[in-house]
């Protein structure tokens, strides 16, 4: 699920306009990401781990759902440098 949210969170984030945040309501991300056992606790554990990677995506939690705010796409902190190895 881990991953599903960071994909999700990279698709969402840099479409939310700026000066309007956007309310993503529980039922909806359910609907998105499947109808688990315990789903907002899951839910949540794995956003999590996902933010705690990310720290400048802005995505605050309440009862009613996610409330998302434009902030710097995940996607843009995902490149990983590789050095060549003759090794292979």
């Amino acid at each position: 699920m881990v991953l599903d949210i960071c994909a999700w969170l990279v698709q969402w984030l840099h479409q939310v306009p700026h000066e309007k945040p956007q309310l993503v309501m529980w039922a909806a991300i359910k609907r998105q990401f499947g109808r688990m056992w315990k789903f907002r606790q899951n839910f949540r554990a794995s956003l999590l781990q996902v933010l705690a990677c990310y720290t400048k995506d802005k995505v605050e939690g309440d009862q009613k759902g996610l409330t998302l705010r434009r902030s710097q796409s995940l996607g843009s902190g995902c490149m990983v440098v590789v050095e060549k190895s003759d090794d292979w």
